[in-house]
């Protein structure tokens, strides 16, 4: 996943604002470059998490009973596999699984 891919799935969460227009002027494809040279995870981490937990919210708030007992597990574990990722990659696996995801229950 490119690293501008991450910078629209953040925008998208946040309601489609512009570049760094999230509360914590996160929304860059930036944050991810520098996450991907091998530092700085921490803010793609809280950029990430943050949206998946609004994505979660949109989730639960469209599906409200649809959702099986396996899909709540696997937004409560995506939120924590980004908290816990000790890499870039790491940190990709999961939102390329959560997009899957997410593009299924949101569209």
């Amino acid at each position: 996943m490119k690293t501008i891919e991450l910078e629209f799935f953040v925008r998208e969460a946040f309601g489609g604002v512009n570049r760094y227009g999230d509360p914590a002027n996160l929304a860059s494809e930036l944050v991810f470059s520098k996450a991907m040279a091998g530092g700085e995870l921490q803010n793609a981490k809280a950029v990430l998490s943050y949206s998946i937990a609004i994505y979660n919210s949109q989730i639960g708030e469209k599906c409200s009973g649809n959702l099986r007992e396996e899909d709540h597990e696997f937004r409560r574990q995506a939120l924590e596999r980004v908290f816990s990722a000790e890499t870039y990659d790491d940190m990709i696996a999961v939102i390329d699984e959560y997009k899957e995801f997410k593009d299924k229950h949101l569209k």
